[in-house]
């Protein structure tokens, strides 16, 4: 039977795409007056996701880390053509608001493996601060199929976000199973 979270609050583009499976979730809150500190675990088939955080609402200071670990995307996902996922991220900050000026953030996502249309992705890395509306950052790939380099800069502000993306990208389409030789 369907969940009515599903009728209710997914669009039918996408809920038919969609499969909620085995899943056991667990957490704990600690709220004092001036933190609040979470963990969050999920688990389904052999994979974990966990969650750390710890959030200060009247500084507006967060932190956090996700462990990823072996998760079955293909379970939630069964028609498209992911596989499991380890991966990490890592997040800091104070303010929400990207274009106040006195925001500042960082995040680090570390992708060990991405399994994706019968390839297993490995080493690919993401890191990016934000500063005054300034972000800096830079994507790379050590995956000898995905060779990458890429630098990025962006300016924020409340009329404008611009963004420059420069480096180099070394793919093997076929390796990677995108193309086959003809």
């Amino acid at each position: 039977k369907e969940s009515p979270i599903f009728a209710n609050v997914i669009p039918d583009s996408l809920r038919h795409r969609i499969h909620i499976p085995p899943t056991r979730f667990s957490g704990k809150a600690r709220l004092t007056p001036a933190t609040i500190r979470t963990k969050a675990i999920l688990e389904a088939g052999d994979g974990v996701l966990t969650l750390l955080a710890r959030l200060n609402p009247n500084r507006e200071l967060y932190e956090g880390d996700i462990s990823i670990d072996r998760f079955p995307l293909s379970l939630y996902l069964p028609h498209d053509s992911l596989g499991n996922l380890s991966a990490s991220i890592r997040f800091a900050g104070k303010h929400y608001n990207p274009t106040d000026s006195a925001m500042y953030a960082s995040a680090e996502l570390t992708v060990d493996t991405a399994d994706y249309s019968g390839y297993r992705y490995t080493g690919i890395a993401i890191e990016a601060n934000l500063n005054r509306g300034r972000v800096i950052g830079e994507i790379t790939s050590t995956d000898p199929n995905l060779l990458t380099g890429l630098a990025l800069s962006a300016n924020l502000s409340e009329k404008k976000y611009t963004a420059t993306l420069t480096g180099d990208i070394h793919v093997d389409l076929e390796a990677l199973h995108f193309t086959t030789e003809t």
